[in-house]
């Protein structure tokens, strides 16, 4: 008789503080809503892949899983275990996407394979400012008896800092043409916001002979920015620009969140930045499965660091397109004496409370931070 899929654990799992999956939680529209920290853990029992919205026996368990809301780049790894025979299959959901307009079907966008280490495992990035939120769908088979444990794991990941200092605002080039390697490849951009852009990827360079490398030319202003570099496909939740010469690649349900499809462990994914005047190359790799690189650069320019005219007298003089220590001193002076300009506005108010929007009338820490952060960035 086969085993009833998805019941709450007891037994040997028990001793585990986690989360009991609960039915029906068939498919993504009755995905079970569960909030994980790393080293929290989903656990039941799964011997089926129905996905008709009944529950019970012979069913899979479908999962909306939230993390919490951390600075830069962080790499979540899900892992599947059980106490009985191996034989689950784990996968990332995600969206599909024709010629630009994202659909509603639901579909893998990343399947644990037995290949991977750990076995079965699936992994995606969380960025930003918005709420990380993911599916992830499991099924099991006859064979899979036991009690299967679905633990978090995560990992902050440093983007590798384009060298050469910062870049001239304006138009820039980012490719993975000519850089040595075949490797089909995938980018996106994200900006000072902590948001991918919208239009700021590419899968496929459009008109070339060579398919698979990517090229993305656009605009960028002042600040700093992450590129995404995998190989494809790498999903977002931003349909495909227009000048993309691929434009069926999944997608991602929420914001805030990066997969590649790819368990490859080891690819080149050296990529090449080109402006004005300026031509870099930054070389870059994965040595996991369904890996991304990311490569930091700064976009030149006075930011608002540029308080103050050196040599004034007054803090009203206003900026002079450098940043030296003359900024420093009069934003700490303007910052503790609440400093208003002719204007009425607050000349230490450069910021927003979380540090990443335009100014909002108010002092705060936020603002002090991203004056010191913008005074080390100075001016190109």
């Amino acid at each position: 008789m086969l085993v009833p899929t998805c019941l709450l654990v007891v037994g040997s799992l028990a001793a585990w503080p986690d989360v009991p999956e609960s039915e029906p939680n068939d498919n993504k529209s009755q995905a079970q809503s569960v909030a994980l920290a790393p080293g929290d853990a989903i656990v039941g029992w799964c011997s089926g892949s129905l996905l008709t919205g009944a529950g019970g026996g012979n069913s899979a368990d479908c999962f909306l899983i939230s993390t919490p809301a951390l600075p830069g780049i962080t790499r979540y790894r899900l892992t599947v275990t059980t106490d009985g025979p191996a034989g689950h299959t784990l996968s990332l959901r995600g969206l599909n996407q024709s010629n630009g307009i994202i659909q509603t079907g639901d579909i893998a966008a990343q399947t644990g394979t037995t290949t991977t280490d750990p076995a079965r495992s699936i992994w995606w990035y969380a960025f930003g400012p918005d709420a990380p939120r993911v599916h992830a769908r499991l099924t099991g088979a006859s064979t899979t008896t036991g009690a299967y444990r679905l633990e978090l794991f995560s990992q902050t990941v440093q983007p590798t800092p384009l060298p050469g200092g910062p870049l001239p605002a304006g138009t820039i080039t980012i490719t993975t043409r000519n850089q040595g390697h075949a490797t089909n490849t995938d980018l996106w951009v994200i900006g000072p916001d902590g948001r991918a852009i919208p239009e700021y990827g590419n899968d496929e360079s459009a008109g070339f002979l060579s398919p698979g490398h990517s090229t993305l030319t656009r605009t960028y202003t002042r600040g700093r920015y992450i590129v995404a570099v995998s190989q494809t496909n790498l999903a977002v939740h931003l349909p495909s620009p227009a000048d993309d010469g691929a434009r069926s690649g999944n997608v991602m349900d929420f914001p805030g969140i990066l997969a590649t499809s790819s368990p490859t462990a080891s690819v080149n994914l050296s990529t090449a930045f080109s402006a004005p005047g300026h031509a870099r190359t930054v070389a870059l790799g994965t040595a996991a499965p369904f890996s991304i690189a990311f490569v930091s650069f700064t976009v030149g320019g006075c930011g608002p660091a540029d308080v103050a005219t050196e040599g004034a007298a007054s803090l009203d003089a206003g900026p002079d397109g450098f940043v030296t220590g003359t900024d420093f001193d009069a934003f700490i002076l303007a910052f503790f004496s609440d400093h208003r300009l002719p204007s009425g506005t607050l000349l230490a108010d450069i910021t927003d409370g979380d540090g990443i929007g335009p100014p909002d009338g108010f002092l705060s820490g936020s603002d002090f931070d991203r004056f010191v952060l913008e005074f080390f960035v100075g001016c190109t």
